[in-house]
């Protein structure tokens, strides 16, 4: 549970675990992980500290210490605790040496680089090699996959739309790739990079919309592919749903 990042189903069962099994260092880290996550981050850095020191080897002590220092970093009121980020990324750079299939401390590294990619376009690449490396790792949880392809959306990847196209196709997603893959098709058809809306467009927002995906940027999506249809019928009701998302918040530019 702590791996797929449901910590607070998992909280209960490390207890009862911790009560079963005493001393477990794998229990401790894994306690250790969720308190980073819904309680004390820095009691949680002080005891991943400890365990990392003292069981260099310990099944994600590593990873957990590069998550606490994040938790940590992201306490600061006003921009995040740069020596906390400094920590992390030390952390996660020792989980990929020390631990056994470290995903996380991929995925983390390639997170903490891409901070930097407004300053340093460069990054992108160490970002996606990384990415890359935590699907190589571990493709078994879909966590690894959907943040690859939800990054290659982002940057204008051209394998995005693969990527995308498979990612939709697995258990345990959210609505962020569906959206993704749906904003994707609308937005190749309108700069002309294809002749039609990709048919599964609606699929796509129809499975974002079960997932929970926002109610405006489902709008707004179905709104610019009506529009591109050109037919007076489509136009007057992508017209309806913009009017609507304006009553909703009429400082809405987009």
């Amino acid at each position: 549970l702590v791996e797929q990042g449901r910590h607070a189903e998992a909280d209960a069962w490390l207890a009862r675990a911790d009560k079963l099994l005493p001393g477990r260092i794998d229990v401790e880290v894994a306690r250790a992980r969720v308190e980073a996550k819904t309680g004390d981050p820095e009691l949680a850095r002080r005891k991943l500290e400890s365990l990392a020191e003292e069981e260099p080897f310990a099944p994600r002590a590593w990873t957990g210490l590069g998550e606490a220092n994040l938790a940590v970093a992201a306490k600061s009121k006003d921009t995040p605790d740069e020596s906390a980020l400094k920590d992390a990324r030390r952390a996660f750079k020792l989980a990929i040496q020390r631990e056994r299939l470290p995903a996380e401390a991929h995925l983390q590294v390639a997170l903490l680089a891409d901070r930097k990619r407004a300053d340093k376009p460069e990054v992108v690449a160490e970002v996606l090699e990384q990415l890359g490396k935590a699907v190589e790792v571990n493709d078994h949880l879909p966590r690894y996959a959907e943040q690859q392809a939800l990054y290659m959306a982002e940057i204008g990847d051209e394998q995005a739309y693969d990527k995308l196209t498979k990612v939709v196709e697995r258990p345990g997603i959210d609505w962020r790739a569906p959206l993704a893959l749906a904003k994707l098709v609308v937005d190749r058809f309108e700069f002309e990079l294809v002749d039609a809306l990709d048919p599964k467009f609606e699929d796509w927002i129809g499975q974002a919309e079960t997932l929970g995906a926002p109610f405006r940027e489902l709008e707004l999506l179905r709104a610019r592919a009506l529009l591109l249809s050109e037919k007076d019928d489509d136009i007057k009701s992508a017209e309806a749903k913009l009017l609507a998302l304006i009553g909703l918040d009429a400082t809405d530019v987009d």
